[in-house]
């Protein structure tokens, strides 16, 4: 019991002492790690000096909308995960440190939290092959370790990883604008822009044969000859068909595996010709 006197007199005063272990010594440690940090990055965070410690439990100090974990601890250091998906902003890497006279320290690196780097764009791909009604796309170079190169096909700004990203890619959506963008592997954040290539792609296309004739009944036609050649094919196979009336149906002629036909002589009715051309895997026929 403890008086203290004043004019009025004596007032007792009850004095709660309360214990606690040696006083907290805040200046006698240090973390050391980095002070900004993108988020969905890890990181070190290491105590000093060492010599003295008993035991250390790290934490994070944090607002609840921030991603950030100790992933692996011990007496002088510490990861932690500053994960993505979570609100950038600021958090502190904390040490709770016993040394070995069980005096009690603490230790804090604030930490600022900023929005993981885009990987760099890929560069734009070339056109390796264009026939059949599609091309075949070629990336210019690879991606960096830690980064994949995502092909998009003709959405601009698209973040599809089911069209692959191998080295090569089929642009089979007609013609325009194909892009191939990068994307993090560990932040999941993808590149600003795109490699593009803008294409026309080329169809399979069967030609053209000679026009119509009129000749004389028993006469003898001129030679069916190659108007237009087939293009945008793989290489290209023949065969010649007739008929006797609009409607009726189209006969093989056999053995004619040529780009143009003459037909026999003798004719005694009106006869139609059509040239069927094989390639990229279907037959077209000329007009």
């Amino acid at each position: 019991m403890l008086s203290i006197y004043n004019k009025i007199g004596a007032i007792p005063l009850l004095m709660l002492l309360l214990w606690f272990p040696n006083e907290s010594v805040w200046s006698q440690y240090t973390i050391s790690g980095p002070s900004t940090v993108a988020e969905g990055s890890s990181h070190n965070y290491s105590l000093s000096p060492t010599g003295s410690i008993s035991s250390v439990t790290w934490d994070i100090f944090k607002h609840s909308s921030v991603n950030a974990s100790i992933t692996s601890q011990n007496n002088t250091s510490a990861i932690v995960y500053f994960g993505d998906g979570g609100t950038t902003g600021s958090a502190g890497v904390v040490a709770n440190i016993w040394d070995i006279g069980s005096n009690y320290h603490f230790a804090n690196r604030p930490v600022t939290i900023t929005p993981p780097a885009p990987p760099s764009d890929p560069g734009n791909p070339t056109v390796n092959n264009n026939e059949c009604g599609s091309a075949t796309l070629t990336r210019s170079g690879s991606p960096p370790s830690g980064v994949t190169w995502y092909w998009q096909g003709r959405a601009s700004s698209g973040t599809s990883t089911s069209l692959g990203s191998g080295s090569s890619y089929t642009a089979n959506e007609g013609s325009g604008t194909y892009y191939i963008r990068a994307r993090d592997n560990n932040t999941g954040v993808w590149s600003t822009g795109s490699g593009s290539i803008n294409i026309t792609i080329i169809n399979f296309s069967a030609g053209s044969i000679s026009g119509n004739q009129t000749i004389c009944y028993g006469g003898d036609p001129s030679t069916l000859g190659n108007s237009s050649s087939p293009s945008g094919g793989d290489g290209y196979s023949y065969h010649w068909e007739q008929k006797e009336s609009a409607s009726g149906n189209w006969l093989i002629i056999p053995g004619n595996p040529y780009p143009t036909f003459d037909p026999p002589s003798g004719l005694t009715t009106d006869t139609w010709y059509r040239r069927g051309v094989t390639s990229c895997g279907q037959t077209k026929y000329s007009s």
